[in-house]
């Protein structure tokens, strides 16, 4: 069984050269991903095969904050009520247990049975099958890829069939783990945390628009985190992004965040190194 080293194997992470985009070199074809997210993936990133009450309880609140971020930053007329929503990686489904209660017909899909067993016990309709198996004439109003596209062999694959699946004014949410905002995820502005062998493809904001607009769909709203909502073309939405300076500018930011992460580990290395009576008396100062 797998443990939480293997979170963490070496691998070689390189940057593209014609986009602001940084990619494992090394990776499992789809086969393989298909055992490893079937079999594998929930007991090492979440600690347990089967979603307990806590893992099922905070994909509900992630759902309701995705509403929230829609009718702020999204369409200013939503209506769920009347909305088809798909969720790609759907886990255990809570995510889309507040969009059923607001009155739309979901669909979640993942590979990993025993998980969705939890959200079918909620009434969700969820479904053992990937995104290639869903019909052609399928339409949705919604799709949701949350912590999704970073675990992707072919992203823009995966974007061309769910461009082909979005109505006419529907929107694509995405949300990833974005490389140039490592101190607001988590990961404490460790690269070291944030190089896991789960995550292939590595996004920043300027790559995120990139690669959804080569495919005519572009940004509603999207920020530094990894946060954006993608819709159809309307009107004059060229998108002329500056590749070479977007990597420049990346580069900075992975900079900055790694001069940062040296600044708070020597301040830690110094702490260790402290005397125990010297902290005794700077905790009383």
């Amino acid at each position: 069984m797998p443990n939480l080293t293997d979170m963490y194997l070496p691998v070689e992470t390189v940057f593209c050269k014609h986009c602001p985009t940084l990619y494992s070199r090394s990776r499992l074809d789809e086969v393989s991903l298909g055992v490893f997210y079937s079999k594998f993936y929930r007991s090492l990133y979440v600690g347990s095969a089967e979603p307990t009450e806590d893992f099922f309880d905070n994909q509900v609140s992630s759902g309701n904050k995705i509403i929230e971020r829609l009718t702020k930053f999204g369409r200013t007329d939503w209506n769920f009520s009347e909305s088809r929503v798909l969720e790609i990686g759907c886990g255990a489904g809570g995510i889309l247990l507040p969009f059923k209660i607001a009155g739309s017909d979901v669909l979640g899909i993942d590979l990993d049975d025993k998980y969705m067993d939890k959200g079918r016990s909620h009434g969700l309709t969820l479904k053992r099958i990937s995104v290639f198996d869903i019909p052609g004439n399928e339409k949705f109003d919604l799709i949701i890829l949350k912590d999704v596209l970073e675990h992707l062999v072919d992203v823009e694959r995966m974007i061309k069939i769910l461009k082909d699946h979005l109505s006419e004014f529907g929107q694509i949410y995405v949300q990833v783990p974005s490389f140039e905002a490592l101190e607001f995820l988590g990961y404490r502005s460790d690269f070291l945390r944030y190089f896991q062998n789960a995550h292939l493809v590595h996004f920043s904001q300027a790559s995120l628009k990139y690669v959804f607009s080569k495919h005519d769909l572009f940004p509603i709203y999207s920020d530094l985190t990894g946060f954006a909502i993608f819709g159809h073309e309307r009107g004059n939405n060229f998108i002329n992004i500056d590749l070479p300076s977007e990597r420049l500018e990346s580069l900075k930011r992975i900079a900055t965040t790694l001069n940062r992460r040296r600044r708070v580990t020597l301040k830690e290395v110094i702490w260790r190194a402290t005397p125990e009576w010297l902290k005794n008396i700077y905790g009383r100062s």
